[in-house]
């Protein structure tokens, strides 16, 4: 009786230690990990607003404004993002949201200030137009060496706070049960002295953390670099100056690529335990052209050749976005490992027992001995090769993810020096 009060009062300070450290962790990593993604989100910002300001340049040039504010909303229900275009006097001549006509004057906005002085504006404030806090990035339109309007490129920071709020309480709710779990193991090793079990999960947590750490410090460490070599004012050569910050821009997106693709893990995780997915009889051909159509400007940069093989009454029993996504991961990892001017081959099918969806291609090829780790989280064949053509690690594993979530499985099949097939196997029903 005395060793079972001993065990308990053991296990519930142990429970009370870890919960307070891991509350301490949990709440420095939420409010670390909310900056860094509004930072990341701002980054977004920023690029929406320099690809967009390319097509609507020559519109601001010849005063079309209907045209403007018509692109405005076209492009923000491509991005989800709200997309406004602003006069060097301050008067909205287009906004993805409202009547442009109806809308005040501009000029006292904080982020179109700092546009027109400094070439970057960015705020968090209180929108007056949609009575909802916002994030804010500006840029300037630049025609012949003069600032002739700014893009405004937004989003609701409520938004970006729901989309971290599942992340918090996932975080919150491992580190209960990490607590609870490490707390019973300390009594363990203290009264058992199980060192087995201690050395399995030591290893299973090394291998996390390496795994996480090598692929985030690469990109942080290049970054941090180039940025304290700018600061410290030593580079002069504009040349040299744009070319390092190529290099931190390549770098922050791949954190953002891997990031999303953590993110997009942590919501297939989470569908895959509540079986709240939605599932509809759908052409399997037109979700099929849509990751095509998501793929086009890398199949241009490298003019590979996409071939589709189809039936156009083709139906399925699937989510359409989740199935995209997947086929869309398998594409551009083909067009990553293909050499220029080459074929990929797209085939769907049905046979007795599933539904085929296969996406081959004729390039390096993987080892025999690689195959069956392909679908890891983290495993990669060539860990330099995969950092320079922009891979995360991450890829085939949302695949395989999506094929489970669909009841199905995914395989692969490969040559090296002749190609690789990856096959999304679904079921008939």
């Amino acid at each position: 009786m005395a060793r079972k009060r001993l065990i308990w009062q053991l296990y519930f300070t142990y429970l009370l230690v870890i919960v307070a450290a891991l509350a301490a962790a949990t709440w420095y990593f939420s409010a670390s990990f909310r900056q860094f993604y509004i930072d990341q989100t701002a980054d977004k910002l920023s690029t929406l607003a320099k690809v967009y300001s390319t097509q609507i340049t020559p519109l601001v040039q010849e005063s079309k404004n209907d045209e403007i504010d018509t692109l405005c909303k076209k492009f923000s229900k491509l991005s989800a993002v709200r997309i406004t275009i602003i006069s060097t006097s301050g008067t909205v001549l287009g906004d993805s949201e409202q009547d442009p006509a109806k809308m005040e004057n501009h000029s006292d906005r904080p982020e179109f200030i700092q546009a027109i002085q400094k070439s970057f504006g960015q705020s968090i404030r209180l929108s007056h137009t949609l009575d909802k806090k916002m994030l804010y990035i500006a840029l300037p339109i630049v025609s012949n060496g003069k600032t002739i309007a700014v893009i405004r490129t937004a989003i609701s920071i409520n938004m970006i706070d729901d989309k971290l709020h599942y992340i918090y309480i996932k975080i919150a709710a491992a580190a209960i049960l990490v607590s609870v779990i490490v707390a019973f193991l300390s009594v363990a090793v203290i009264m058992l002295n199980d060192t087995t079990k201690i050395r399995r999960l030591e290893n299973i947590r090394k291998d996390f953390v390496a795994n996480v750490s090598h692929e985030l410090k690469t990109p942080i460490t290049s970054i941090k670099g180039f940025v304290e070599t700018l600061l410290d004012g030593s580079v002069k050569d504009p040349a040299q100056i744009r070319q390092f910050l190529e290099i931190i821009s390549k770098h922050t997106q791949r954190l953002d690529a891997i990031v999303d693709d953590l993110l997009s893990l942590s919501r297939l995780e989470e569908n895959k335990s509540r079986r709240d997915i939605v599932f509809n009889k759908v052409y399997l051909k037109s979700i099929l052209a849509a990751a095509i159509e998501l793929s086009n400007i890398k199949v241009s940069q490298k003019q590979i050749t996409i071939n589709l093989n189809c039936l156009d009454d083709f139906k399925i029993n699937a989510n359409t976005l989740l199935l995209e996504q997947a086929v869309f991961n398998l594409i551009d990892n083909a067009i990553k490992y293909s050499e220029p001017d080459n074929t990929i081959k797209i085939t769907a099918q049905e046979s007795e027992k599933e539904i085929l969806i296969s996406v081959q291609d004729n390039g390096c090829g993987i080892e025999q001995k690689h195959l069956s780790r392909l679908f890891e989280r983290f495993y990669v064949v060539d860990k330099s090769r995969s950092r320079k053509l922009g891979g995360t690690g991450l890829g085939l594993s949302i695949v395989k993810h999506i094929a489970q979530l669909h009841k199905g499985s995914v395989s692969v099949e490969s040559t090296p020096g002749k190609g690789s097939t990856f096959t999304i196997h679904l079921p008939t029903v």
